[in-house]
């Protein structure tokens, strides 16, 4: 992905961006506050809030929650299959444990 205005704008609902080239600064969504303390990147798909300190990028923010297709936000150079275990499946696999568990007590 080249640019993720798309990503803060609509996805992470960031409001009131107001750029200056590649960087943006706005209201965190993360916490209330009456003055932009968020800094993102367009180019680079990252964020830090310099008053809650949340930070991330597009991948990490769409893993962390449960966005389809997070994959959407990296490129191939990046993208580690192995650091993505969708939310559902992590509930499927405590389920399946608590499951053996309750069997394996009785």
């Amino acid at each position: 992905m080249d640019d993720f205005t798309h990503f803060f704008e609509h996805v992470m609902g960031v409001q009131r961006l107001k750029w200056s080239g590649e960087q943006g600064k706005s209201l965190c969504p993360f916490h209330d506050n009456k003055t932009p303390s968020l800094s993102v990147n367009r180019k680079e798909g990252i964020y830090f809030c310099f008053s809650c300190g949340a930070k991330g990028n597009a991948y990490t923010y769409a893993k962390e929650n449960n966005i389809d297709n997070p994959r959407q936000y990296v490129s191939n150079s990046e993208y580690r299959p192995q650091e993505y275990i969708p939310v559902n499946t992590i509930k499927a696999m405590e389920m399946r444990n608590q499951l053996t568990t309750d069997i394996t007590d009785t």
